[in-house]
Protein backbone atom coordinates (compact mmCIF):
# COMPACT_ATOMS: atom_id res chain seq x y z
CA UNK A 1 0.00 0.00 0.00
CA UNK A 2 1.86 3.25 -1.18
CA UNK A 3 1.53 6.12 -3.54
CA UNK A 4 4.29 6.89 -5.97
CA UNK A 5 6.20 8.98 -4.36
CA UNK A 6 6.09 12.27 -6.25
CA UNK A 7 3.60 14.94 -5.01
CA UNK A 8 0.40 15.49 -6.20
CA UNK A 9 0.47 18.14 -9.63
CA UNK A 10 -3.01 19.71 -9.62
CA UNK A 11 -4.61 22.59 -11.08
CA UNK A 12 -7.36 24.82 -10.09
CA UNK A 13 -10.35 24.93 -12.86
CA UNK A 14 -13.72 27.20 -13.00
CA UNK A 15 -16.85 25.24 -11.53
CA UNK A 16 -19.55 26.37 -14.05
CA UNK A 17 -22.44 23.84 -12.64
CA UNK A 18 -24.31 26.61 -10.72
CA UNK A 19 -23.60 30.01 -9.66
CA UNK A 20 -21.89 30.13 -6.63
CA UNK A 21 -20.65 33.55 -6.39
CA UNK A 22 -22.69 34.64 -3.37
CA UNK A 23 -21.16 32.37 -0.77
CA UNK A 24 -17.69 32.79 1.25
CA UNK A 25 -15.06 31.79 -0.99
CA UNK A 26 -14.03 29.12 1.17
CA UNK A 27 -17.28 27.37 0.53
CA UNK A 28 -17.06 27.68 -3.27
CA UNK A 29 -17.08 24.65 -5.78
CA UNK A 30 -13.83 23.98 -7.00
CA UNK A 31 -12.45 21.65 -9.56
CA UNK A 32 -8.78 20.21 -9.86
CA UNK A 33 -6.94 18.79 -13.11
CA UNK A 34 -4.14 16.19 -12.28
CA UNK A 35 -1.24 17.02 -14.49
CA UNK A 36 0.84 13.67 -13.41
CA UNK A 37 -0.66 10.27 -13.42
CA UNK A 38 -1.01 8.78 -9.62
CA UNK A 39 -0.07 5.33 -8.91
CA UNK A 40 -1.51 3.36 -5.71
CA UNK A 41 -0.19 -0.20 -4.75
CA UNK A 42 -3.40 -1.90 -2.82
CA UNK A 43 -2.72 -4.08 -0.07
CA UNK A 44 1.20 -4.38 0.54
CA UNK A 45 4.01 -2.49 -1.18
CA UNK A 46 6.17 -5.71 -1.83
CA UNK A 47 3.09 -7.85 -2.97
CA UNK A 48 0.34 -5.67 -4.56
CA UNK A 49 -2.77 -7.08 -4.96
CA UNK A 50 -3.76 -4.37 -7.19
CA UNK A 51 -1.78 -1.27 -8.53
CA UNK A 52 -4.63 1.81 -9.79
CA UNK A 53 -3.58 4.09 -12.20
CA UNK A 54 -5.17 7.44 -12.22
CA UNK A 55 -4.16 9.19 -15.73
CA UNK A 56 -2.99 12.79 -15.79
CA UNK A 57 -5.71 15.07 -17.16
CA UNK A 58 -8.15 13.41 -14.21
CA UNK A 59 -10.80 16.24 -12.72
CA UNK A 60 -12.34 15.79 -9.61
CA UNK A 61 -13.78 18.03 -6.57
CA UNK A 62 -11.17 17.50 -3.93
CA UNK A 63 -12.91 15.88 -0.71
CA UNK A 64 -16.44 16.28 -0.86
CA UNK A 65 -16.85 17.47 2.42
CA UNK A 66 -20.66 19.18 3.87
CA UNK A 67 -19.86 22.65 3.75
CA UNK A 68 -20.06 22.88 7.82
CA UNK A 69 -17.14 20.69 8.32
CA UNK A 70 -15.06 22.30 5.83
CA UNK A 71 -13.97 23.81 9.09
CA UNK A 72 -12.03 20.52 10.37
CA UNK A 73 -11.74 19.08 6.65
CA UNK A 74 -11.30 21.81 4.15
CA UNK A 75 -12.17 19.97 0.53
CA UNK A 76 -8.58 20.52 -0.63
CA UNK A 77 -5.71 19.69 1.71
CA UNK A 78 -2.09 18.31 0.91
CA UNK A 79 -2.65 15.62 3.72
CA UNK A 80 -4.94 13.92 1.55
CA UNK A 81 -5.30 15.44 -1.95
CA UNK A 82 -4.24 11.85 -3.56
CA UNK A 83 -6.63 10.10 -1.30
CA UNK A 84 -9.18 12.23 -2.47
CA UNK A 85 -8.49 12.09 -6.04
CA UNK A 86 -8.08 8.41 -5.92
CA UNK A 87 -10.95 7.78 -4.07
CA UNK A 88 -13.16 9.78 -6.94
CA UNK A 89 -11.38 8.00 -10.38
CA UNK A 90 -12.84 5.23 -8.31
CA UNK A 91 -16.45 6.36 -7.48
CA UNK A 92 -16.94 7.61 -10.70
CA UNK A 93 -15.69 4.54 -12.75
CA UNK A 94 -17.67 2.35 -11.04
CA UNK A 95 -18.37 -0.56 -13.10
CA UNK A 96 -15.42 -0.42 -15.14
CA UNK A 97 -13.17 -2.20 -12.48
CA UNK A 98 -13.42 -5.09 -9.93
CA UNK A 99 -14.19 -3.41 -7.07
CA UNK A 100 -17.10 -3.18 -4.70
CA UNK A 101 -18.11 0.48 -2.97
CA UNK A 102 -17.34 -1.03 -0.29
CA UNK A 103 -13.50 -1.99 -1.27
CA UNK A 104 -13.32 1.09 -2.96
CA UNK A 105 -13.97 2.89 0.51
CA UNK A 106 -11.73 0.93 2.36
CA UNK A 107 -9.01 1.67 -0.04
CA UNK A 108 -9.26 5.39 0.45
CA UNK A 109 -9.28 4.79 3.90
CA UNK A 110 -6.03 2.64 3.56
CA UNK A 111 -5.08 5.46 1.49
CA UNK A 112 -5.73 8.39 3.87
CA UNK A 113 -3.77 6.54 6.65
CA UNK A 114 -0.75 5.51 4.11
CA UNK A 115 -0.16 9.38 3.43
CA UNK A 116 0.00 10.02 7.22
CA UNK A 117 -3.69 10.96 8.17
CA UNK A 118 -4.48 10.39 11.77
CA UNK A 119 -6.31 7.34 12.52
CA UNK A 120 -9.41 9.45 14.74
CA UNK A 121 -9.98 11.59 11.07
CA UNK A 122 -9.43 8.72 8.68
CA UNK A 123 -12.24 6.99 10.08
CA UNK A 124 -14.31 10.07 10.29
CA UNK A 125 -13.54 10.58 6.39
CA UNK A 126 -14.16 6.60 5.58
CA UNK A 127 -17.62 7.04 7.53
CA UNK A 128 -18.30 10.21 5.84
CA UNK A 129 -17.71 8.36 2.57
CA UNK A 130 -19.68 5.57 3.53
CA UNK A 131 -22.81 7.55 4.91
CA UNK A 132 -22.67 9.69 1.66
CA UNK A 133 -21.24 7.79 -0.90
CA UNK A 134 -23.94 5.72 -2.21
CA UNK A 135 -26.05 7.34 -3.87
CA UNK A 136 -23.29 8.62 -6.17
CA UNK A 137 -21.80 5.36 -6.76
CA UNK A 138 -25.19 3.85 -7.86
CA UNK A 139 -25.70 6.98 -10.24
CA UNK A 140 -22.06 6.41 -11.55
CA UNK A 141 -22.76 2.30 -11.85
CA UNK A 142 -25.64 2.83 -14.03
CA UNK A 143 -24.12 5.11 -16.22
CA UNK A 144 -21.17 2.95 -16.56
CA UNK A 145 -22.96 -0.24 -17.38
Amino acid sequence: MSFNQTPIVVRATVYKHRDTSRWPPAWRPQNWILHEEIKYNVGSLEHPRDVITVPSGYVFDGASVPVLFTVFFPKAHPLYMKAACLHDWLYENAGRHTYSREEVDEIFKEALLVLGMPKLYANCMFWAVRIGGRKYWKRNLEKNL
